[in-house]
């Protein structure tokens, strides 16, 4: 099946690139959100008052900020890499396949052989919360083998996540 008979049958929707060669297909779909405009308000705000902080006469009130300012910094500057940024990555190459999540050098990658997937099917993921009493469950795609799972697309919109679970459950083992 050809790319274009990829996209024909299976309709990807805006954010979705599919790429097919001889060798194998790559499907990316971006993982943007509306949540990092939100986010960079509170980090300007968060900037502001670390600067504030740090040019002040007082030396408590500056070694304060800028140790606030870097432990709550860095990790902001993660999520909104991440979510602004952020991707996932799907594909196959003969019998080799790999799976790409998150953004930039925070992202992560997970290698499998093709042959060992049993099913490609959609779950829930449980993540754990801060003062949450259970467990939220979120929805994923899940290869699932004689060795081990994997588990992405999370941070993915329900439109792509279902349209990489269909062209996946399609090409389950590529030849």
């Amino acid at each position: 099946m050809t790319k274009r008979d990829i996209e024909k049958r299976f309709k990807p929707p805006p954010g979705v690139t599919v790429k097919q060669d001889a060798d194998g297909f790559e499907i990316i779909a971006t993982a943007r959100s509306a949540s990092p405009r939100v986010l960079a308000g509170f980090s300007a705000v968060w900037l502001v008052f670390g600067l504030v902080a740090l040019l002040s006469e007082d030396r408590v009130l500056g070694t304060f900020a800028t140790f606030v300012c870097l432990l709550g910094g860095i990790p902001l500057a993660a999520y909104l890499v991440g979510s602004l940024f952020g991707k996932a990555i799907v594909g196959a190459r003969g019998p080799e396949g790999w799976v790409t999540h998150g953004g930039g050098f925070l992202g992560h990658m997970e290698y499998f052989s093709w042959k060992e997937i049993d099913r490609v099917e959609a779950g829930f993921q449980e993540t754990y919360e801060i003062d949450a009493e259970a467990p939220r469950k979120v929805p994923v795609i899940i290869l699932q083998g004689t060795g081990g799972q994997v588990m992405f697309g999370a941070e993915l919109s329900p439109e792509r996540r279902d349209f990489i679970l269909r062209v996946l459950q399609h090409f389950r083992q590529p030849t």
